[in-house]
């Protein structure tokens, strides 16, 4: 299995609505991309300070179902849409096995 994670740090403009948005999209790729296994997202807790602001986990059953989901159409318009919201990104993939 593969863990693909995501942190955003949102730029200083974007707005609670645009948030919100992304968070819709984010449940509609869970929703629409037949080979995402599970996927949570969410707003950072503010429990500490250099965290940051958001992040999504998903996870595939091998390497070749993430490909497709990156690729996917709806991940592809999800970038998109969403992408120039954030300030700064990191991503990781990793085996869970």
């Amino acid at each position: 299995m593969v863990r693909h994670i995501v942190l955003l740090k949102w730029k200083a403009d974007t707005t609670p609505e645009q948030i919100q948005a992304s968070a819709e999209g984010f449940a509609f790729l869970r929703d629409s991309i037949s080979v995402v296994r599970q996927m949570s997202f969410g707003a950072d807790l503010a429990l500490m300070d250099g965290t940051f602001d958001y992040a999504m986990v998903a996870d595939f059953d091998s390497a070749e179902d993430w490909h497709t989901y990156r690729d996917h159409p709806d991940h592809i318009a999800f970038a998109q849409r969403f992408g120039h919201l954030a300030a700064e990104a990191a991503r990781v993939q990793y085996s869970l096995e």
